[in-house]
């Protein structure tokens, strides 16, 4: 659930899409490079005029994602928080200016926090998902009573209204508001009010991750796919508890921004920005142009979408594993719609001669495991092959040193004691040349 403002920058732009085949290169560099795994839609009026996805719901048994695979979403799900809130505003069930103390006196300044300052990060109700033991306890199941006495614990930080700060406890509590007015489950609430109607179908409350369904897990880079734990929903409910698709926030986006959610008034009310903030919603630039979206990150999983009204364009970038900055390749997306040059970063690996790669071919066995290694050379890359299995050339980090990074591999040579280190998912695993 954490916040990442994103910043978009571009110049003079025309309202088409022109570049598919600039950004077909960029994803198959990104894929073929190692640098991210996602996927990405991309809607103009209504009509998708991109999609592409790349990289693996799991790198253990590299099964790969494809357009409707379902991601983690993380805090695009307050966007979801907010719209069900304003459609309670309209049914006459809450207003902006509610106090919290109706219904959670206990929390700190709650006599003076309102339910507007709660949707716009103005409460001063402390982050519970900013403090120090979090990551100790955030992967198993707790109680609505749990997370909301850890929220009291947390205290206010600042006088209500004061200022802005991101604090995901404000939206776990509106989530709970949400149940106590409508007396149903906000996974009820929804689907009745929301995916139902915007026949959203690749979108539901996330549990745990389920392969078999098509979602994907998450995975950190740190020189390789570690894969990533899984924070327990029961923790991040309605400030990022939604699992979706590219494809089913770009509909949510044209949905919500048609008015076919809320009134008029209610959406300008969301779009009433405050240093680029609003309810629900942040402010996104793009040269001239301003979206309207949200960003989102949840272990692995990093998350934005947002919508231009000029060109009515709505655009979503999902990942699950990410080496590089997501913002550049949301820039390059944007670039393509509106007519501005997309750049093709270069991802080249470093090569050698056949000559140069001969101290490493040969084959390996290790006593820690049955399978041995033959490493061959071609055209100036290294190929691995394990017993019965299928060959794949590596990337040269530097001298002795070779990546796989979607199969989230390492190999480290030392020629002298012919001898190398494997290292992938956590194991280390040592290999000596026969």
């Amino acid at each position: 659930m954490r916040f990442i403002f994103l910043l978009l920058f571009s110049s003079g732009i025309q309202a088409q899409f022109s570049q598919k085949e600039k950004l077909d290169s960029l994803f198959t560099r990104l894929d073929r490079a190692g640098k991210f795994m996602g996927s990405t839609a991309m809607y103009v009026d209504g009509n998708l005029v991109y999609e592409r996805a790349v990289g693996f719901k799991d790198t253990v048994n590299g099964q790969k994602a494809d357009s409707h695979t379902k991601y983690r979403i993380g805090s695009i799900t307050k966007t979801f928080t907010a719209v069900l809130l304003m459609k309670s505003i309209e049914a006459g069930k809450l207003s902006l200016d509610d106090k919290l103390s109706s219904w959670y006196p206990q929390v700190q300044k709650a006599d003076s926090i309102t339910i507007r300052h709660l949707m716009s990060h103005r409460s001063g109700i402390a982050n519970f998902t900013d403090v120090r033991d979090y990551l100790s306890w955030n992967t198993k199941p707790h109680t609505q009573e749990q997370i909301v006495e850890k929220i009291v614990k947390g205290g206010s930080r600042f006088t209500p209204g004061e200022k802005f700060e991101y604090s995901n406890s404000g939206y776990y509590l509106l989530g709970l508001i949400l149940g106590k007015i409508y007396k149903r489950p906000y996974s009820e609430l929804l689907e009745k009010q929301i995916l139902r109607p915007l026949r959203l179908t690749e979108t539901s409350i996330g549990g745990k991750i389920d392969l078999t369904k098509n979602e994907c897990r998450s995975f950190l880079f740190t020189g390789l796919w570690l894969r990533s734990p899984e924070t327990d929903m029961s923790v991040s409910f309605a400030a990022g508890n939604i699992i979706s698709t590219p494809h089913d926030i770009c509909r949510f986006a044209q949905g919500l921004f048609s008015r076919k959610l809320l009134s008029e008034k209610s959406l300008q009310e969301m779009q009433t920005f405050q240093d680029n903030v609003g309810l629900g919603l942040f402010r996104f630039p793009f040269g001239e142009r301003k979206a309207s979206g949200h960003t989102g990150g949840i272990d692995g999983f990093s998350t934005v979408y947002g919508y231009f009204p000029d060109g009515k364009v709505s655009f979503a970038l999902f990942s699950n594993g990410s080496a590089i900055t997501n913002n550049d390749i949301t820039i390059a997306l944007l670039s393509a719609a509106y007519g501005v040059e997309v750049k093709v970063p270069d991802f080249s690996v470093k090569t050698f001669t056949d000559e140069a790669l001969k101290p490493y071919v040969g084959v390996y066995a290790s006593k820690q495991m049955p399978l041995k290694l033959t490493f061959t050379a071609k055209n100036g890359r290294l190929i691995s092959q394990a017993t019965g299995q299928k060959a794949f050339e590596l990337d040269a980090l530097g001298d002795h040193v070779f990546t796989k990074d979607q199969y989230g591999i390492r190999v480290t040579f030392d020629p002298a004691k012919k001898l190398l280190v494997l290292k992938q998912g956590g194991a280390t695993l040592v290999f000596e040349k026969e």
